[in-house]
């Protein structure tokens, strides 16, 4: 944990091995206005007839006031840029590349809180995989500010040092922190660090974009197949295509007709890509 408890800071002039080392100490880091605002604001352009058209949460987890917006490969070019980001990849690469042979993109959602919804309970996101505690580092979030977030208007609240607890132990109202951050910075937190949305006691949403990483061998949260199917896939940068799947994890997992799922979108498919 951070000797103050609070979340690390770093500029968007942060090199990876910062980033990654507040990440180990801490559990999560804020670079802050690593895009600018003309980069979410054709963010905001891209998902706003989605955000339209989307039903509100109907529990205690998805909130009462809370939209959310998923499938986001699909629906936004800029949003594929963002999960490219260099500094992003390459924090994601150094975290969970120890544990794999390559990482891939496992959940793309954005989420606007809107007024008066309540804080959401606080969780790890690796809760989602069954295994063993302590586990070693799987997942690696990307918390987007769309907005300005802040302790009034529902910024994430995360809870520094928690990736490093043992899986029974629930923060304390004082372990709590706000993410605190201006709209275009990103805040980083390892998927054993307890979170959770904060409530919304301002007049207008929080609206943030979540882009999670995950080690390459474990399935993915959100379905990144239908969600960009080969021919939306076959749009995307080769980069992306494979960071949602569409590739062989090491030499045999993941293969479709003997072959690397990428041939589907390849339009000459050599023989080579086969794999037995």
């Amino acid at each position: 944990m951070t000797e103050s408890g609070e979340i690390p800071r770093l500029s968007a002039k942060a090199e990876t091995a910062e980033v990654v080392a507040a990440i180990e100490t801490a559990g999560c880091v804020v670079v802050e206005n690593l895009v600018g605002a003309d980069v979410m604001d054709a963010l905001v352009g891209d998902l706003t007839p989605a955000f339209d058209d989307r039903w509100l949460g109907v529990d205690d987890f998805a909130g009462y006031r809370t939209k959310r917006v998923s499938g986001l490969m699909a629906r936004s070019p800029t949003a594929r840029h963002l999960a490219l980001n260099p500094l992003v990849l390459e924090a994601a690469e150094t975290l969970l590349e120890p544990h794999c042979k390559a990482i891939q993109l496992h959940v793309t959602h954005a989420v606007g809180i809107g007024p008066g919804e309540i804080a959401q309970v606080m969780h790890r996101d690796d809760g989602l995989w069954e295994m063993a505690h302590p586990k070693p580092q799987l997942s690696l979030h990307c918390m987007w500010a769309m907005t300005d977030f802040t302790a009034e208007n529902g910024g994430t609240r995360m809870v520094p040092g928690s990736h490093l607890w043992p899986i029974d132990r629930e923060p304390r109202d004082h372990e709590i922190r706000s993410t605190v951050m201006a709209r275009g910075s990103v805040a980083f937190y390892d998927g054993r660090t307890r979170h959770g949305g904060g409530a919304n006691h301002s007049g207008a949403p929080r609206i943030g974009m979540i882009l999670g990483y995950l080690v390459g061998w474990l399935r993915q949260e959100e379905n990144q197949y239908l969600s960009a199917p080969p021919e939306i896939a076959k749009t995307f940068p080769d980069r992306l295509q494979r960071l949602i799947g569409y590739d062989l994890h090491g030499e045999h997992l993941g293969w479709i007709d003997a072959g690397n799922p990428h041939r589907l979108l390849e339009d000459d498919p050599e023989e080579q890509s086969r794999v037995f």
